[in-house]
């Protein structure tokens, strides 16, 4: 299994069901992150805060204070139907700081968003997909 395929043989592309020419807004990925987002699915990473109209954005948080301003932000700069994926780090990680599962819950769905899948990035990392309720 390569460092690419994570817990369950899968590619996080794969995981994170990205498709081949899909652009991708990215913000603040850790540095071992960015490597498992490369591959052959043919999708286009750039910064988020480089354009709008993204297909869907993955956005890690450090600290839960930054986690509404950073979703309504990313929302904001997808096309419709886009799917947004906010990244925390685990518990069990030495990066946690305060950010959970249930708290982005807590701060999205208000927002008239829905949780709809969730993954491990790698053995630091969680993510959370939201889509527009419909």
């Amino acid at each position: 299994m390569t460092a690419m395929q994570g817990y369950s043989g899968r590619s996080l592309v794969a995981k994170l069901g990205l498709k081949p020419g899909w652009r991708v807004g990215l913000r603040d990925v850790p540095d071992g992150c960015l490597d498992l987002l490369s591959g052959p699915e043919g999708v286009h990473f750039a910064p988020l805060e480089q354009g709008a109209d993204w297909d869907a954005a993955h956005v890690f948080l450090y600290a839960p204070e930054e986690i509404a301003l950073a979703a309504v932000d990313a929302m904001a700069r997808l096309r419709a139907g886009g799917a947004l994926w906010l990244s925390w780090a685990k518990k069990s990680s030495p990066l946690h700081a305060g950010v959970s599962e249930s708290l982005l819950r807590s701060r999205v769905l208000p927002l008239g968003w829905v949780d709809v899948k969730v993954c491990a990035v790698d053995a630091d990392w969680s993510a959370l997909k939201f889509l527009k309720r419909r």
